[in-house]
């Protein structure tokens, strides 16, 4: 029996707007290493997105990398880039750490006789976990991996599934059915999955979409890039999903960690284990008075706030502000009814009556506002529109007196700049 432990998509470094996070990934940080330690893992895979961005803050890369370090000393700890992460960067850490580190950096796709397979050992020496991993493959470096160019000319699906295709034989060189617990571990998109809407758009498209067939046949497959935590449908792959609400689009959503218990040959033992230390994000939406009655509910939340009135409300900010005490306001929002533009219901206009003509909007528009030129009438405006109008598809100078002269005339030299004494 092996166990592993899961976690993904920590996304160190990211804000909410102007609130700073440190304090909810310091928190939810903690408590991932205290589930590892409680679950005693012969191995743990963090399958992307250390960080948010390529070029993480100083403070953000000593949190993260302190915190590998306590999964290290638990057990071996493998870590795949993600599409927010820079592999060169995670090239240089695993440079600083050394070889003997128990955290292994993946900071690209490596074909299984160049390295893309891991073995590691159960705490007894019993069994032998073997690990394919797949950081996150952009679609333009493919060829890096292959090696060939015949090999990356189809779509990213078909791509994917080749790659795959090759870990997956990798791992069955060599297996012992008897000892043997397979892995699989990928920064990807996987068609189908249900985003939560605060992934990369580029990343979760469907040019970037593997389908769920191409995985590897494997006891678990360790899934990261998208938030919504889930498994796969028929499938031992699970997307362990973030540690803690990211944004407005994963509010509500329960965040957890995963423990899996493997054996030869067999789907794993899936157990979630729920993040609760972090601050919950919440969208209240309604009037004055709906976001009054929902306040006692709130707490220490991360809140957006919208307010619909009828009329702007004086210091609505401070008024929001003091019936959420405890909440930090990411934003308040005060939707007016007076401010919108009445939406036109086709049922109710006048289908005898024309849309007017560009013509007719700007004589509208000169009889209400004129022109900006005192010295050029309005009568001239509108007939170089209307002539230039009628003309536009032609590949002829509108007719117009002088007009030919004026788009032809060439540029006098500008004056040269004098400097005052």
């Amino acid at each position: 029996m092996a166990v592993v432990f899961h976690t993904s998509d920590w996304h160190v470094g990211k804000s909410l707007a102007r609130i700073s996070r440190e304090q909810d990934h310091r928190a939810v940080l903690q408590e991932i290493v205290a589930q590892a330690l409680n679950a005693e893992p012969d191995l743990i895979i963090h399958s992307g997105d250390v960080f948010d961005s390529f070029r993480p803050a100083t403070a953000d890369m000593r949190l993260a990398l302190s915190t590998l370090r306590d999964l290290g000393e638990i057990a071996p700890t493998v870590v795949l880039a993600g599409n927010h992460d820079s592999p060169s960067l995670l090239e240089v850490f695993s440079l600083l750490l050394g070889e003997e580190s128990t955290v292994r950096l993946v900071a690209r796709a490596k074909h299984p006789d160049h390295g893309g397979i891991l073995d590691f050992h159960s705490r007894d020496a019993s069994q032998r976990l073997r690990l394919a991993p797949m950081p996150f493959v952009h679609a333009n470096r493919q060829v890096d991996w292959f090696d060939d160019p015949r090999r990356f000319m189809g779509k990213y699906a078909e791509q994917m599934q080749v790659m795959n295709r090759l870990l997956h034989k990798g791992l069955e060189d060599g297996y012992d059915p008897a000892r043997d617990v397979l892995l699989y571990a990928a920064h990807l998109h996987v068609s189908g999955a249900h985003l939560s809407g605060t992934e990369r758009p580029l990343h979760v498209s469907e040019s970037y979409a593997a389908e769920a067939g191409s995985l590897p046949a494997v006891s678990y497959s360790a899934l990261g890039h998208i938030h919504k935590p889930q498994q796969l449908p028929g499938k031992p792959a699970c997307y362990v999903g973030s540690p803690m609400q990211l944004d407005f689009g994963e509010a509500g959503q329960d965040k957890s960690s995963i423990v899996v218990v493997a054996q030869p040959g067999r789907p794993a033992e899936i157990t979630r284990l729920p993040l609760t230390s972090t601050r919950p994000l919440r969208l209240l939406h309604g009037t004055i008075e709906e976001i009054i009655a929902a306040a006692p509910g709130v707490g220490r939340a991360l809140v957006r706030v919208i307010v619909r009135t009828d009329d702007p409300i004086p210091d609505l900010a401070d008024m929001v502000v003091g019936v959420l005490p405890d909440a930090t306001l990411v934003e308040v929002v005060e939707d007016v009814a007076s401010r919108r533009l009445q939406v036109l219901d086709p049922d109710v206009l006048d289908p005898d009556k024309p849309e007017p003509t560009y013509d007719q909007l700007l004589t509208a528009y000169l009889q209400e506002h004129s022109t900006r030129d005192p010295n050029t009438p309005a009568e001239l405006v509108e007939s170089l529109f209307s002539t230039i109008s009628d003309e536009r598809e032609s590949d002829e100078d509108p007719p117009i007196d002088g007009l030919r002269d004026l788009l032809h005339a060439e540029l006098p030299d500008p004056p040269s700049a004098q400097v005052p004494a």
